[in-house]
């Protein structure tokens, strides 16, 4: 806790095991609330599971070489960009301006961004044409499930999203192009998509490794 001249600064944490960004960011709400004194919050968490979670409930993890990957990754390499609420917006404006095909949906002020520092770190790494890269997107699925999650919902519901593009097209194609590829990726994340990811996790689970 850091005091402040009108308030004060929490730092706080908590493990993915226990829930995603919506749930800890429900938690401080009603922490927000009961602080300021409240005798109850305004909404209250959902502890109840979907079915699917009962098949990854019963899982039982076996550790062994083919599912653990030991090899360390490289150190991070951290750089923090500031932009600004019009940058941000003149970012997504573009993005939409150079969609070749505007009837696939409005590309996002984070997709735009995304798709910004995607081809960015690849024109500076000067990588060979030929080579996959991939951009790494996580997914919030709560209302992508049928019937959906209640926002309330305390728990995870977050699935990874890989998309792929050789770096000659990511380089080749401009902005809207990138930003059309990630909208795609997470449009099509609806509800059979989230449970046959699931479903393919039970049949052969693994752990990722940070870093990779």
């Amino acid at each position: 806790v850091t005091e402040v001249v009108d308030g004060v600064v929490i730092g706080c944490s908590m493990n993915h095991v226990i829930g995603d960004g919506g749930s800890f960011w429900h938690f401080v709400e009603s922490w927000s609330e009961l602080s300021a004194g409240a005798k109850t919050i305004t909404r209250p968490p959902v502890t109840e599971r979907p079915p699917i979670h009962k098949e990854v409930g019963r899982i039982r993890f076996t550790v062994s070489e083919k599912n653990m990957d030991r090899t360390l990754p490289p150190p991070f390499k951290v750089r923090i960009f500031r932009f600004t609420s019009k940058g941000v917006a003149r970012v997504k404006a573009k993005a939409n301006q150079q969609l070749k095909h505007p009837k696939c949906g409005e590309v996002s002020s984070l997709q735009a961004i995304t798709a910004l520092m995607w081809r960015s770190m690849m024109r500076a790494k000067n990588l060979p044409t030929e080579l996959i890269t991939l951009c790494i997107m996580n997914v919030g699925c709560r209302c992508r499930l049928e019937p959906p999650l209640p926002e309330e919902y305390f728990g995870n519901c977050v699935q990874p999203l890989m998309v792929h593009a050789k770096v000659g097209e990511l380089l080749g194609y401009d902005l809207g192009w990138a930003g059309r590829a990630l909208h795609r990726g997470i449009a099509a994340q609806m509800a059979d998509a989230v449970r046959n990811r699931v479903k393919g996790w039970v049949k052969m689970p693994y752990m990722a490794t940070a870093g990779r």
